[in-house]
């Protein structure tokens, strides 16, 4: 990938590069002119044998890789610019707060962490003179189809939503699905994922994407409730989630989650996103409003024949002309529409001044604070309110 900058890429560590999402950060790092893999911190076998192949520096634990303070101009030089944090949750807060008191950059895979408590820590390390900035990798916001749809529905992609004025009228509700069988396999090669303790579970692990999305297409939420459904695999996580949503602004929403029902109905088989699962081209997102109606991510628009439509006249179905496929750079990873890849390239930017970062870590810690109320609704049969 090129950018238009001539200056230095820029020097950048991957922590837990050989797991799963970890070896998807490497290879877009790779393909990126504006950063330079330096080393690899992963004390797992794979880790020493991934920076062998690609020639970088290994280390077993960022300790290691960071050496003691202070930092003087000559341990600066060695250090990586940025880090990727591609490690289980339980792990984030205190290996990012390790680079980010030594004015190193990160970027932090979802979700943020385990609890929002655990986020306090990482916000007053942030705030000092010197301190490294954050980005948190919720890379479905560069996603094409979300662009495509924001752009549908408010004409643009990048400033708050504004739900009174949209291309469907008001909106005032919306639904959404996420349901997909996750195989043994998944849950074998990281038993983390198995334990509540580890942040392991369906919400922990795809709602926060969801979460995430909700916020950017339609504003703030301050009112959830959620169901779990049945358990069916003998593990210490929930499998399937009925959750009702409340938006700032007055929309509702339903959402229904599971990673146990076989489904075509996940973010991933609608649009193809990782080249690793099934792609069904099925809709997943419904959004309603008081002049129509849009499925995502086909972008299929259902609208009034002139004048103002009701039930008792037919409505027109037709494709919006922003319903572009992508498919060709999902199936490499390697297109310039890949969301890693554009997630890559605002992090550049952004690293270099020329934009403000997409995600930040308080996007990250309002975002766990819905997951703590998901959780906690959960546990009680109570909806939940959330302080804004």
């Amino acid at each position: 990938m090129s950018h238009s900058s001539a200056s230095r890429p820029i020097s950048v560590s991957i922590v837990g590069a050989a797991g799963l999402i970890g070896r998807r950060h490497v290879q877009h790092v790779l393909d990126d002119a504006g950063f330079t893999l330096t080393s690899i911190v992963d004390p797992t076998p794979g880790g020493v044998e991934l920076a062998k192949e690609l020639g970088v520096s290994y280390f077993a634990d960022i300790a290691a890789l960071l050496g003691p303070p202070p930092r003087s101009e000559t341990t600066a030089s060695s250090l990586p610019q940025a880090a990727i944090i591609a490690t289980p949750s339980a792990l984030h807060i205190s290996q990012a707060i390790l680079f980010v008191e030594r004015g190193i950059h990160v970027l932090i895979e979802k979700p943020l962490c385990n609890s929002s408590e655990e986020a306090v820590k990482l916000l007053e390390v942030s705030r000092r003179e010197g301190a490294g900035t954050i980005l948190v990798g919720f890379h479905r916001r560069f996603n094409p189809y979300i662009i495509q749809l924001r752009k549908f529905l408010y004409g643009h992609h990048l400033s708050p939503p504004d739900t009174d004025a949209s291309a469907v009228g008001r909106v005032v509700a919306f639904h959404g699905f996420w349901c997909t069988r996750k195989p043994a396999s998944y849950f074998e090669e990281a038993p983390w994922r198995m334990s509540k303790l580890q942040g392991g579970g369906v919400v922990m692990t795809n709602m926060s994407h969801e979460l995430d999305l909700m916020r950017f297409l339609f504003g703030e939420i301050d009112r959830v409730y959620a169901e779990e459904g049945k358990r069916t695999r003998a593990h210490d996580v929930e499998e399937t989630v009925s959750i009702t949503i409340h938006f700032v602004d007055g929309t509702v929403g339903t959402f229904l989650l599971s990673d146990v029902g076989l489904s075509p109905h996940s973010f991933e088989s609608a649009t193809g996103e990782n080249p690793k699962l099934a792609r069904h081209h099925e809709p997943i997102y419904t959004i309603i409003g008081t002049e129509g109606t849009v499925t995502f991510p086909d972008l299929t628009h259902w609208s009034a024949v002139g004048g103002e439509g009701d039930w008792t006249k037919a409505l027109q179905k037709r494709a919006s002309s922003l319903a572009l496929p992508f498919d060709a750079d999902f199936a490499t990873e390697k297109g310039p529409n890949a969301p890693f890849s554009v997630r890559l390239q605002h992090w550049h930017r952004a690293l270099q001044g020329k934009e403000a970062l997409g995600c930040t870590l308080q996007d990250g810690i309002v975002n766990m604070n819905l997951l703590d109320a998901i959780r906690e609704s959960m546990a009680t049969g109570k909806p939940i309110h959330i302080g804004l």
